[in-house]
């Protein structure tokens, strides 16, 4: 990856490397995946019909799989 140049206006001679932020974000999204959305779905699991008796849905398990279309176009026209 190419070195970002940066200037600074600052007349403190200190200076502070930033973040990468991608990499930041994308643990997030990972820990979000993996931890958050399990737990969320213990918690709600099982959702009940209003009479508590005929019917129940339980979340399981989940999965993220490719997009079945490429674009929005495509995704339109079917």
């Amino acid at each position: 990856m190419a070195e970002i140049k940066t200037k600074s206006f600052s007349k403190s001679k200190v200076s502070l490397d930033l973040p990468f932020l991608f990499t930041l974000q994308k643990e997030s999204w990972e820990r979000f995946w993996t931890e958050g959305l399990k737990e969320l779905f213990s918690e709600i699991s099982p959702i009940r019909d209003y009479t508590q008796k005929e019917l129940e849905l339980w979340f399981l398990d989940y999965k993220l799989d490719e997009p079945k279309y490429k674009t929005d176009f495509e995704a339109k026209q079917n």
